[in-house]
């Protein structure tokens, strides 16, 4: 049974994530191992039937916080990058290229000093070459968001998402933002969380649970079998997602004032990404 301050606790702990869950480049995972509670978590959802019941009241107020702070951020963000659309993308690449410091130490770490067989190092350039054509795609379109509605499509795009959004809570250093950023379905996603869009909200809730029981089980074996080869994967594409994402920003025709903006925002986007790095280094 829970005490009321380690309930307030985990709120508050599951708002941060739930916030800091929403931003490109910082993976709501990695807050988890901040405030050392990812094993505890994992090691829940892994053992279900052991662990809803015991663990109801961690699970219920890790979700409650979580939830709220998605819905707050939700609503500011979307307005933010509807009025500041490349000051906010700015501030992304920020955020995703200081997870390029902790990427670049784990794979020099795993590989004894960047030495990578054949498999590894096509990893990398599978991940890199499928952003080379998001970046084509970007900047060939006239740069607008997918828009999703309630049909068919709409739904199956949002319970894609939701196993996106699983899939990147369960592993540290993957943030579903930023995959959402890239394919253009952050705005969508925003809206339908802010908006509380039950429509739609209901097939993301499927999404996640499938994501959650069965894609990420199976992702967490390829990474447990070939992990290096799979971080190699993710470093290709993290790298390129600064790519995409730059291009949308060019597309968005900035003038001289937003781009000054914009190089502040994202020089404090780097800063926040490698001091959270640094703060879950610490605690693991």
């Amino acid at each position: 049974m829970e005490s009321r301050s380690s309930v307030i606790k985990n709120v508050i702990v599951g708002a941060v994530i739930g916030v800091t869950s929403m931003l490109p480049g910082i993976s709501g995972a990695t807050m988890a191992v901040v405030f050392g509670i990812y094993e505890r978590l994992i090691r829940d959802v892994a053992n279900l039937k052991t662990y809803l019941i015991k663990d109801f009241g961690f699970f219920l107020a890790i979700a409650v916080g979580a939830l709220a702070g998605m819905l707050v951020c939700a609503k500011v963000l979307k307005g933010v990058l509807d009025t500041y659309p490349v000051e906010c993308l700015l501030f992304f690449i920020g955020l995703i290229a200081g997870q390029l410091i902790p990427l670049t130490r784990d794979v020099k770490k795993e590989s004894n000093g960047f030495v990578y067989s054949n498999g590894q190092k096509l990893a990398f350039c599978a991940g890199l070459a499928m952003m080379v054509v998001m970046v084509i795609f970007t900047l060939m379109s006239s740069g607008t968001d997918v828009e999703v509605g309630h049909d068919v499509a709409g739904i199956a795009i949002m319970f894609l998402v939701g196993v996106i959004v699983a899939i990147s809570a369960i592993l540290p250093g993957l943030s579903h933002s930023t995959i959402l950023l890239v394919f253009g379905l952050m705005n969508a996603f925003l809206a339908v969380v802010g908006d509380m869009d039950f429509v739609l909200l209901a097939p993301m809730g499927i999404g996640a649970v499938v994501g959650a029981i069965g894609f990420a089980k199976i992702f967490q074996k390829a990474l447990e079998l070939h992990h290096l080869t799979a971080m190699m994967f993710i470093f290709g594409l993290t790298i390129g997602s600064v790519a995409v994402i730059a291009a949308s920003a060019v597309t968005c025709s900035p003038g001289v004032i937003d781009v000054i903006i914009g190089a502040v925002l994202l020089m404090l986007g780097l800063f926040i990404s490698v001091y959270s790095d640094r703060a879950g280094k610490k605690t693991e």
